[in-house]
């Protein structure tokens, strides 16, 4: 089965394609994406020396924005259960994000150093 669209962006920093990237060292809130004609969106979390916590806003404005949706942790047991956000330590983790907002945009926390990418891959 082929993906009819894909992309791949650094929502922290707003390099495409998402492996050019050259990352965040700070506390950092992303690019807005618009995601409007996505039906499946998915971010891959990637902290490399250090420790973030990242979380995903939505909107439908581009201006007003709902802070730390509840997304689904592809690696949690419950996956029906939301997560608003997720610690990553020097590996990778991925999230789902649901249906109903225009605009996305990741956000990380950066207390422990080390660079961080917030990877949108997507398919429509």
């Amino acid at each position: 089965m082929a993906l009819l669209y894909t992309d791949s962006l650094d929502m922290l920093t707003g390099t495409a394609p998402a492996e050019a990237s050259v990352g965040v060292t700070g506390t950092t809130t992303g690019v807005t994406c618009d995601v409007s004609k996505r039906r499946q969106i998915s971010v891959a979390f990637r902290s490399a020396n250090g420790t973030g916590t990242y979380s995903i806003d939505g909107s439908n404005d581009g201006g007003s924005w709902v802070t730390s949706i509840a997304c689904t942790d592809t690696q949690g047991t419950a996956l029906s259960t939301g997560t608003t956000s997720v610690i990553v330590a020097s590996t990778i983790k991925a999230v789902y994000v649901p249906p109903g907002f225009r605009y996305i945009r990741a956000v990380v926390a950066v207390p422990a150093g080390g660079t961080h990418f917030a990877y949108l891959h997507d398919a429509g």
